[in-house]
């Protein structure tokens, strides 16, 4: 009778180093040793996409905050500590950064625990890696990672800071006596305490955005430390290239970020273009005076006079765009194209071109080039279905073609839809179920009712090609010149090497070399391609023969069939006997065997008739046949490589019952077949197996870890055609208690009545974990 120190009424697997017990109501977790550790998970997620939805209990990236008395800490999914059990609070909501407190005082970490300052402050915000907000005793200051020490005294009454900007700034906002000013990370003050502050547009660079005063907000520029606000000045924006466009006596003028004036306070209105967040920033300012339009650029310099109707749009970045006037014009205010008498005007931002519309149609303008692509118009001009750059599509009266930049016809008007080929840098042009080719030069490869396939292995600069309708595939070979290989008269072709194919016509076969350019036919009634060498398989007077390519020559050794396998190997047979040979003929496995299968990583299955019971064994790539053949082959089994051993199957006579045991590749018996059901578990650490209704377990040379069957070995997961896992200690039952066992095959001593979840839903935050 088993005797156990400590008896649980319920307890869990082991999971990362721990397992849940129960008692009296009351549950709580252990160690490997017995030892209470922690009480609860309160919380767990993962710490490369912050989310619990998908977790399970073999993430890698699992971390799991528990509760210990009334303290916190967090370990992983290898069971270590990142955080030891001994903090008040642990904040994960940024994920990559943990807020951690203590008796009071706050620091932050990052995922593998590393506190990045000491534990002394009253909170603590982080504005860029090296810097840090730190308030000790109701006021802020800043302290430094890389020199581990207040950076900036602790004065201030309050901090703010742009976390979000695209870089870190220089300085950050302060609070003094009720004010807000600027100080940067050296502790200069860049801004007087004398503004109001909200968090809002905050920034980055020399302009300030979020400082008020007398209840007016203000924009303040640290540069040259000067406040633009009213009266003086009025109708403040800041464009998105960092300029600053203001009123100023009923005029606009411009401010650069260095504070220096680039524009006078001259113009009725000055404004960005192409003000779109996602857009690259441009140097470019719309200017309105006396009712019309120009454009400047941020150095102060005027390029297009005021003129224009209406602001210029900005196009291709380069380019502008006068809707008014329907004009094209460069920077320096150059009419590149007149539009007038075109009713539109659209981008193709792809080609970098723009597109013209009158009289219903399209015509398509290079405005780097300032010249029409098109010497006509089309119902539509796109570029969406065109990977290629320099391709422009055209429709006309229903039907597609294609022109490249300069309005070279590429593809004639006449067909359904053009798109790129998956041969590489070439077009296909479809028409009903046709799939012609054509290159980017405008060359017709197949014209007329053909389709084309790639090659299994795409080794070389070839394709087939095949026309439409014939009653069987007629296969030809064509490069991406054009060139024509070979013509479409063949049922198959198989890619050799080195530039051989393998041409299969009816039931004559021909072997074309692409380096001396010739099809040569061969004299043999059946030929099987060994794909990616230069061998075949050929009969020749109802004798099978391999060929070699390179030689043109057989080898001369016949056999009665042959099948080609991976590695170069070929199965054989003579008289009913099987065995494997190399391309070169030489013998792997003598001819001696009823079958042979191929396994995979370079071994073999060899099967003996004898009498009634098919026997196996396995032999390695030199044909060393490492385990004998003695084993019953068992053809309801259908896996005998496994994880780097192999299945041995013996038949019980009395039950035709088949057992199972395991070799290694040396052809050494681990386990000797005497079990219903073997698993490796944990790579090679051993093997769980079931025999009759009852489990246990072996080390990795087959002897068990202690002298007992179990009625169960509990794990964690059962993947089917996955390695097995188990988590020591493992929890084995025998009767109605489950009890734990190690590696080394001891009973720990604590066992439970019964089997609870690792994970006690009703006391954590997380979703998704899988109760076990």
């Amino acid at each position: 009778m088993l005797v156990f120190a400590q008896q649980y009424t319920g307890g869990s697997i082991f999971l990362h180093g721990f397992a849940r017990v129960e008692r009296e109501g009351k549950s709580w977790y252990i160690n490997a040793q017995g030892k209470q550790v922690f009480d609860r998970i309160v919380d767990y997620w993962n710490i490369t996409t912050a989310g619990s939805e998908a977790l399970d209990t073999g993430s890698e990236e699992a971390v799991y905050q528990v509760q210990a008395g009334k303290r916190y800490g967090v370990f992983d999914a290898q069971g270590n500590w990142l955080l030891d059990p001994i903090y008040d609070t642990i904040d994960h909501r940024l994920n990559q950064l943990w807020k951690v407190s203590k008796d009071g005082k706050v620091s932050l970490c990052t995922t593998d625990g590393k506190l990045l300052l000491p534990l002394y402050y009253e909170d603590v915000q982080q504005l860029n890696e090296n810097f840090f907000a730190v308030k000790d005793q109701g006021k802020w200051g800043i302290y430094a990672k890389l020199t581990q020490q207040l950076q900036v005294p602790i004065q201030y009454d309050d901090v703010d800071y742009c976390g979000g900007c695209g870089y870190a700034p220089h300085y950050f906002l302060a609070k003094k006596n009720n004010k807000w000013g600027v100080v940067n990370m050296e502790g200069k003050v860049l801004a007087p305490f004398v503004f109001d502050h909200d968090h809002y547009q905050m920034r980055s660079d020399e302009w300030v955005m979020s400082f008020s005063r007398n209840g007016t907000r203000l924009v303040y520029n640290l540069a040259i430390g000067k406040a633009f606000e009213e009266p003086e000045y009025s109708n403040t924006c800041l464009l998105n290239n960092g300029f600053l466009a203001l009123e100023k006596g009923g005029r606009y003028g411009l401010i650069a970020g260095s504070g220096k004036q680039v524009l006078d306070f001259d113009y009725e209105e000055i404004t960005g273009l192409d003000e779109d967040t996602f857009r690259p920033v441009n140097p470019f300012v719309s200017v309105k005076k006396q009712n019309v339009f120009g454009l400047a650029d941020t150095s102060g310099k005027m390029l297009v006079e005021p003129m224009y109707k209406q602001a210029l749009k900005l196009v291709l970045q380069q380019f502008f765009w006068a809707e008014a006037e329907h004009v094209l014009i460069n920077a320096s205010g150059k009419v590149i194209f007149d539009a007038k008498d075109y009713n539109r005007m659209d981008v193709l931002e792809k080609l970098g071109i723009l597109i013209f519309r009158k009289a219903g149609k399209w015509w398509a303008f290079d405005p780097v080039q300032q010249r029409l692509i098109t010497n006509k118009g089309y119902e539509e001009i796109e570029d969406s279905d065109i990977d290629t750059p320099s391709v422009l599509l055209v429709k006309e009266n229903g039907w597609w073609g294609a022109l490249n930049m300069k309005g070279k016809m590429l593809v004639p008007v006449k067909y359904d839809k053009i798109g790129c080929a998956d041969l590489g840098a070439m077009l296909y042009a479809k028409k009903g179920n046709a799939e012609n080719i054509y290159t980017l030069t405008g060359q017709a490869l197949l014209e007329g009712g053909y389709g084309y396939e790639k090659l299994d292995f795409q080794d070389t600069m070839l394709f087939k090609y095949y026309k439409i309708g014939q009653a069987y595939d007629h296969y030809g070979l064509m490069d991406r010149n054009g060139k024509i290989w070979c013509k479409n008269l063949y049922q198959a072709i198989y890619e050799l090497a080195k530039g051989n194919y393998l041409l299969v016509q009816d039931s004559t076969y021909a072997l074309l070399n692409t380096k001396t350019e010739t099809i040569k036919l061969l004299p043999f009634k059946k030929v099987t391609a060994l794909e990616k060498t230069n061998y075949l398989l050929v009969n020749q007077n109802n004798a099978y023969y391999l060929f070699d390519v390179n030689r043109g020559k057989l080898i001369p050794k016949p056999y009665e069939t042959m099948e080609g396998l991976t590695h170069g190997y070929v199965k054989v047979s003579v008289g009913g006997k099987v065995g494997i040979v190399d391309t070169h003929g030489k013998t792997v496995i003598p001819l001696n065997y009823t079958d042979i299968w191929e396994l995979k990583n370079g071994y073999f299955m060899v099967l003996q008739q004898s009498g009634e019971q098919l026997k196996y064994g396995f032999a390695n790539a030199k044909g060393k046949l490492f385990v004998p053949i003695q084993y019953d082959y068992d053809r309801n089994l259908y896996r005998y490589l496994e994880d780097g051993y192999f299945l041995l199957t013996q038949r019980q006579d009395d039950t035709y019952a088949y057992l199972r045991g395991v070799a290694d590749s040396s052809g050494r018996v681990l386990v000797t077949p005497n079990y219903e059901q073997v698993f490796p578990y944990n790579g090679h650490q051993g093997f769980l197996y079931i025999k009759d209704d009852k489990a246990g377990l072996l080390n990795a040379f087959g002897s068990p870890l202690c002298q007992q069957d179990y009625d169960d070995v509990i794990l964690a997961d059962r993947p089917e055609h996955k390695p097995l896992i188990i988590n020591w200690p493992a929890m084995l039952k025998k009767g109605d208690t489950y009890f734990y066992g190690n590696e080394k095959g001891e009973w720990l001593h604590y066992s439970a009545q019964q089997l609870i979840p690792f994970i006690d839903n009703r006391d954590s935050n997380g979703g998704g974990l899988p109760i076990l």
